[in-house]
């Protein structure tokens, strides 16, 4: 099959689900900018029993799978390339490209309050002897 066929199956695929699964347009429009691989995990994700908001489940396991492949925020597929593609991030994922602050350190934790809880305990003690 010619790639306009195999695009055009791809999106039946894609408005299928979403008619089924009575998700917005926002959702949809999502899924077909997708990358096929990750629309094809996104779309084999099982619903739980419970839920309320599909559309809001479809978008979070989208941005599950698009954050797992390493794909950058906003990554719009560029309709030609099938194969899987390669992430862009050679680092060990997305957690460690972003920056952190460093840990508090001196008032703020919990040593200081300790140090008052135990002071309370000893002026009860005092108190009653």
């Amino acid at each position: 099959a010619n790639d306009e066929e195999r695009l055009s199956r791809h999106r039946g695929k894609i408005e299928r689900f979403a008619m089924q699964n009575k998700l917005d347009d926002r959702a949809s429009r999502i899924l077909t900018n997708m990358h096929p691989a990750d629309a094809k995990k996104v779309m084999g994700t099982p619903f739980p029993k419970d839920c309320r908001n599909t559309t809001a489940f479809v978008v979070s396991a989208i941005r599950k799978v698009e954050n797992e492949a390493g794909r950058p925020q906003g990554y719009r597929w560029d309709g030609r390339s099938w194969s899987e593609p390669k992430a862009p991030r050679a680092s060990g994922g997305p957690a460690e490209s972003r920056s952190r602050s460093p840990p508090r350190r001196g008032a703020g934790g919990r040593g200081r309050s300790r140090t008052r809880s135990r002071s309370k305990r000893r002026r009860r003690r005092e108190t009653r002897e």
